[in-house]
């Protein structure tokens, strides 16, 4: 693996990692925290079983997460494929399992909006001057 290539993996590692530490997503890829460091700072390139602990962590083929390395693609944000993402949380360990469930909760709840007495009224309101 040239230098860009290995500038376009860690990129990739740096956005798929988000706000995680590299300690704990080298503990959700099954590598140790000096593979992700080496890898992010371009030091080493990761061998083939490296690769695809990070192609399985990131939720992409062998051939993807490849293929993105060499084109200097980046991971979309927000647009996984539901596919992709079922892979994804299915390899997550238990800790970012709940704490990815407990993300979608809030997000879930901040989503229903329960009707005021107010907003009621108003409606109530309107139908009867429409009619």
């Amino acid at each position: 693996m040239n230098l860009r290539e290995r500038e376009n993996l860690s990129n990739l590692i740096k956005k798929s990692r988000g706000n995680l530490s590299q300690r704990a997503y080298a503990k959700q890829v099954g590598v140790n925290y000096a593979s992700i460091r080496n890898w992010e700072e371009c030091i080493y390139a990761p061998n083939t079983e490296g690769l695809e602990r990070l192609a399985k962590a990131m939720g992409y083929s062998f051939g993807e997460l490849m293929r993105k390395i060499e084109t200097g693609e980046e991971i979309e944000s927000a647009t996984l494929p539901v596919e992709k993402l079922e892979r994804y949380i299915k390899n997550l360990d238990r800790e970012s399992f709940i704490r990815l469930a407990h993300t979608v909760f809030a997000i879930m709840s901040s989503m229903i909006v329960e009707p005021s007495e107010n907003s009621l009224t108003e409606n109530s309101n309107n139908l009867v001057r429409t009619k």
